[in-house]
């Protein structure tokens, strides 16, 4: 759940779901099998999304916006605060420079204009951006995350910088700016030596447009892959919590229909999963909360 979770909130953010369709029918799938409880927040999240871009729509359109002093094309993803998975406390004091802060001034007055009762709170750490940047034989359009391209932005004004002067003005966790050089020196943006780093403006490219950190996930700080203890523990966890969910199904089931029999494929037919059914109804049964009768039906013992 919260690999699917984290996965789920990276491709809708960054529009690359191969289709809602798709999307929806796999929570479909999940809460038929775990119950509504589990996918609430999935749901949420597909509800964010659609709301953002009406939102967004009608910002584009408002005399604000055409009157907005940058020609950036700001896009801005209104997000519910719970629903989403979580990220670092500190993730959200990236560098960035004043047009994009400007127009992040300039949404916030209209958001507010009709939404104040709300409070916004901005996770520059989660968007991305399009740096024109200039190399060898022209200029290239680089796509990057936001984190990413606050190191990059502090080569505007100098060839090279100090990795521990970047690190302060960028603003980055160190894990975060150490996994963005990273991705800049894979691309050939940005060479390190002697504690320095430097623009590289001989980078060349095949195509006029290049993607950086695509498959960053940003939602959680980056940690070594799970090991087999990480995994099981997770695995172990999922197990009690749909026992739990199965538990309270069965309960509700045969208080509902505590006037006539019901048999083991009647709750199969509600719940699904006849493993993990049977083994819950011995529990209950031994726990004293279920009955089973000489005739195999089941009732609920109040």
């Amino acid at each position: 759940e919260v690999f699917y979770k984290q996965f789920l909130a990276e491709r809708l953010l960054r529009k690359q779901s191969i289709g809602n369709d798709f999307e929806h029918f796999a929570i479909e799938v999940m809460r038929e099998e775990c119950g509504a409880a589990f996918t609430s927040r999935m749901e949420g999240m597909f509800r964010d999304t659609s709301n953002s871009r009406d939102t967004q729509s009608a910002f584009q359109k408002s005399a604000m916006y055409r009157s907005k002093s940058t020609s950036l094309s700001f896009n801005v993803n209104v997000i519910t605060n719970g629903i989403w998975p979580q990220i670092s406390e500190t993730a959200n004091k990236i560098f960035l420079p004043k047009d994009i802060q400007d127009d992040m001034s300039l949404f916030e007055q209209y958001y507010q204009k009709f939404a104040k009762k709300r409070k916004l709170k901005w996770e520059p750490m989660l968007g991305d951006c399009v740096v024109r940047v200039p190399v060898d034989g022209g200029v290239v359009d680089v796509e990057m995350p936001a984190f990413v391209a606050s190191v990059l932005f502090q080569f505007d004004y100098c060839d090279q910088i100090s990795v521990q002067e970047c690190l302060v003005k960028c603003g980055l966790e160190r894990v975060w700016f150490e996994k963005a050089v990273l991705l800049l020196q894979e691309h050939h943006l940005v060479t390190i030596s002697k504690e320095t780093l430097k623009f590289n403006a001989k980078a060349h490219f095949a195509t006029e447009k290049v993607i950086i950190g695509n498959e960053a996930v940003r939602f959680t700080t980056p940690t070594p892959s799970p090991t087999p203890d990480d995994i099981f523990a997770i695995r172990q966890q999922d197990k009690e919590e749909r026992a739990f969910r199965v538990d309270a199904a069965i309960v509700r089931f045969l208080k509902r229909n505590r006037q006539e029999a019901c048999q083991l494929a009647d709750l199969q037919a509600q719940i699904g999963n006849l493993d993990l059914l049977e083994e819950r109804v011995k529990v209950l049964i031994e726990r004293e909360f279920v009955e089973q009768r000489p005739d195999g039906t089941l009732v609920y013992l109040p």
